[in-house]
């Protein structure tokens, strides 16, 4: 038998919601994202912002250009901490530009405690925010 959720009244207004999914490489978060990404839900792969190539930090570039891999291991560590606010912004704006109520976000990244109580932190101030991890 399947249960279908009822409408509750919320407390306060309903905001735009972020659900981060969370998870060492190749577990399957991106999976589970597509699996439960419907018409109603945005998607956006942190990882995957990596390669796109409007970030501006120089020294990821210059990296892309010499290889066809990056590491995210490496990246996590090497690129993200010193250009955080570079990364947060970028995310801010890909998450303004989806006109959905719910976005799923999935990185390997939330899997350090710093940088996703970091993140969650900053995320917070806007959005509603939720943590999803597998155990």
């Amino acid at each position: 038998m399947s249960y279908v959720p009822t409408p509750r009244k919320l407390e306060d207004d309903f905001q735009k919601t972020l659900i981060l999914v969370s998870g060492e490489p190749l577990i399957g978060k991106t999976t589970l994202c597509q699996k439960i990404l419907n018409e109603s839900l945005g998607y956006i792969s942190f990882d995957q912002m990596i390669w796109e190539n409007d970030l501006g930090i120089v020294e990821l570039t210059e990296r892309k250009k010499k290889s066809d891999y990056i590491n995210i291991v490496d990246v996590a560590f090497v690129h993200i901490p010193p250009n955080y606010n570079i990364f947060l912004n970028y995310l801010l704006q890909k998450i303004n530009n989806i006109e959905k109520d719910v976005i799923l976000l999935d990185s390997y990244y939330f899997t350090k405690k710093e940088f996703l109580d970091r993140i969650v932190s900053d995320l917070k101030v806007r959005f509603r925010v939720w943590v999803m991890n597998q155990v």
